[in-house]
């Protein structure tokens, strides 16, 4: 059997828990598992692992599948603003941020050609906004004519803000203009968006809260990932794995480095090194 190329760190390291970004990571390009995935992530579960998918999607906005699986008992969703109990849907810890913080986020980028998603309340809210909508996915979102009034007049408890832009020059130079904001998270979790997050509310900060209510250590954790999003997830993760397609920043700081999100690398990581105690 082809055996991945994995380079990094080797460590003797029992894991306890797999915490994995969705896109571009778990899943290939067509934002399915493929067969192999599941049957390594099954077999995890049945060996003592928790399997947990750490991802921007709120919890309305997961697939079928994940809402479904028997081995998957909780999700952190918004990039970490809210843990969930994938069983009853409980919430087991949420990282709000203020409407203000928000609503400067949308004032920033009204000049620009976008498109937005609105977190809150364990759901998605659409707006098109200068452009046609490039989304990648749309599923049941409510689509709002006015995001701003509608949160200027309705109590929510607010997770994210995710911006889709039309031009990539317009992207950078609303990163630019973000980055003295001091009192929230500004992160990506593609290459033509731009996502806002309360400063507690991410990947790595999710993961410890979760591993903390499950008396896991982080050392004992293997997280993977590919997008700027993720880095607070491998950060924080005893056992961290970049994508081969993963950004530069991710693969600088995990310990390691596999194949791309198409060629099965968490399940290949998770056969030949989790369950093979070859870490």
């Amino acid at each position: 059997m082809f055996l991945p190329l994995y380079y990094g760190i080797m460590l003797a390291m029992e894991i306890k828990m797999i915490a994995s970004d969705l896109d571009g990571t778990l899943l290939g390009d067509d934002h399915l598992p493929s067969e192999r995935t599941i049957e390594a992530l099954k077999r995890a579960y049945d060996a003592g692992i928790a399997i947990v998918p750490v991802t921007g999607r709120s919890f309305s906005h997961l697939p079928k599948w994940i809402r479904e699986a028997e081995y998957i008992d909780y999700v952190i969703t918004v990039n970490g603003a809210r843990g969930i109990n994938n069983k009853t849907g409980e919430t087991i810890f949420t990282e709000t941020m203020e409407t203000e913080q928000m609503l400067r986020a949308m004032r920033m980028v009204l000049p620009f050609k976008t498109c937005w998603n609105l977190h809150a309340n364990k759901f998605v809210w659409r707006e098109e906004h200068g452009t046609s909508d490039i989304r990648p996915m749309l599923t049941q979102e409510l689509l709002l004519p006015d995001m701003m009034t509608y949160l200027e007049n309705n109590e929510m408890e607010i997770e994210k803000i995710d911006i889709y832009f039309a031009d990539m020059e317009e992207r950078a130079e609303a990163f630019r203009l973000a980055k003295d904001w001091d009192d929230v998270a500004v992160c990506a979790g593609s290459d033509f968006n731009f996502e806002v997050n309360s400063l507690r509310g991410n990947k790595g900060q999710g993961l410890k809260l979760l591993a903390e209510k499950l008396g896991i250590s982080l050392e004992n954790v293997a997280a993977f990932g590919d997008a700027l999003n993720d880095l607070p997830l491998i950060k924080a993760a005893g056992v961290s794995v970049a994508m081969g397609n993963a950004v530069t920043e991710l693969k600088e700081e995990a310990k390691f480095i596999t194949e791309r999100n198409n060629e099965d690398s968490v399940a290949n990581f998770i056969f030949e090194k989790i369950l093979s105690n070859n870490i």
